[in-house]
């Protein structure tokens, strides 16, 4: 997609506007729009919104009905382990499509949910890293565009934006400290429909800024499972697959490069706390965890937990991942490694570096910290990943 078509994009129809007053109930919100509650991160700010408020949640799904819908919340809650019987009192299942006008909704029912909910979470987004930008235009900028407007009828609500570090993630920010209220040039450099379509949407967020939308800005990183649990959907991260392929492999590549995640309950308490405090309105935040590890630091930790690694070069462990996609049990993961490493971006790609102080500082009175990668910490995710991947992990 060219910068051209992404400007183009990027820009903020006339009629979205934000004449009417901030709705009241914001801070102590009685109704939340939430869209994305069935993936990772969402399951979880569904979860932390339903502790951390007293609101009953409106739940964007694709689902035939709302019975339907609620069963795939139930059920993405119930693998992460999240689950309440009485949470069914607080969510409502609202039908919908973040790729259609009106997400999909009646006219009458757009306008209903519009009067009645006092802020806005938006999580939801199609996330293929494989895809192109015109795949993914329609659900995460048409998405994006359609909350815009929601958020401007009967009265104003906040935005908290869920966009992502990747933004900047073009030859342009190479090595440098990118501060949170900072927003990414668009340049050619930025490759990858995904990110593409992150920086066009996180554009119409900020037009919206200049018309008067107090809207919040989340920019996770990547990010790994429950502190507690480990629990992480399979192959469906790329660090985790790398790790559980290294594993199988006994053996890991030598990189020069430094590693970075949050757990994923670490990154869902800042939003939900955040987007109750007044200073956050009309900021962003980088949520990242705030000490990179190094790739070989990294192993060091996973060989003291008593995992046997060997350390090979980088083309040596590459035919071996070639190998086990041709002869390997576990195909499915290698075949996943094989064509993301034969990509320019992937994980052992150089990076800029995100500063974190304007988070940490808002969350000084949160009570939540984002923890350090240590041995405690990995022993969780390597225990779950042992537990989900029988033999071949042993």
């Amino acid at each position: 997609m060219s910068i051209h078509e992404l400007l183009n994009d990027s820009v903020l129809e006339d009629d979205i506007q934000f004449p009417y007053p901030l709705s009241s109930g914001w801070q102590q919100p009685q109704r939340v729009f939430l869209t994305g509650s069935t993936g990772f991160l969402g399951v979880y700010l569904l979860a932390e919104l339903l502790r951390q408020t007293t609101a009953k949640i409106h739940c964007l799904v694709r689902a035939e009905n709302p019975a339907a819908g609620l069963i795939r919340i139930r059920t993405q809650m119930n693998f992460y382990q999240l689950w309440q019987e009485d949470f069914v009192e607080r969510i409502i299942v609202e039908i919908g499509d973040l790729a259609l006008s009106q997400l999909g909704m009646s006219a009458a029912n757009f306008n209903n949910l519009s009067a009645q909910i006092d802020v806005i979470y938006h999580n939801g987004a199609q996330v293929n890293a494989m895809y192109p930008y015109s795949r993914l235009r329609a659900c995460n900028v048409g998405g994006t565009r359609e909350i815009l407007r929601l958020a401007g009828m009967h009265h104003t609500k906040v935005i908290n934006f869920i966009s992502t570090l990747t933004v900047f993630f073009s030859d342009q920010y190479l090595g440098q400290i990118v501060p949170e209220n900072n927003y990414a040039t668009l340049d050619g450099g930025l490759r990858g429909g995904y990110k593409q379509s992150k920086w066009v949407a996180e554009s119409l967020i900020r037009h919206a800024r200049e018309r008067g939308l107090p809207a919040i800005i989340y920019r996770p990183g990547r990010i790994l499972g429950d502190r507690h649990t480990g629990i992480i959907e399979r192959l469906s991260d790329l660090l985790g697959n790398l790790l559980q392929g290294c594993i199988q492999l006994r053996q890991f590549p030598v990189v020069d490069t430094q590693i970075n995640f949050a757990p994923v309950d670490y990154v869902s308490h800042a939003i939900v706390y955040l987007g109750q405090q007044f200073h956050s309105l009309g900021n962003n935040f980088h949520l990242c965890n705030p000490e990179s590890i190094s790739w070989n630091a990294l192993w060091e930790i996973i060989k003291s937990l008593g995992y046997t690694i060997e350390e090979v070069s980088f083309a040596d462990w590459s035919k071996a991942i070639a190998q086990q996609v041709k002869t390997g049990a576990d195909r499915e993961l290698f075949l996943i490694l094989h064509h993301l490493l034969r990509s320019p971006i992937y994980l052992f790609s150089p990076k800029p570096i995100f500063s974190t102080e304007q988070t940490a500082s808002a969350l000084q009175n949160a009570r939540v910290s984002c923890p350090r990668v240590d041995r405690d910490l990995m022993s969780i995710y390597l225990d779950y990943f042992r537990g989900a991947r029988g033999e071949q992990y042993a």
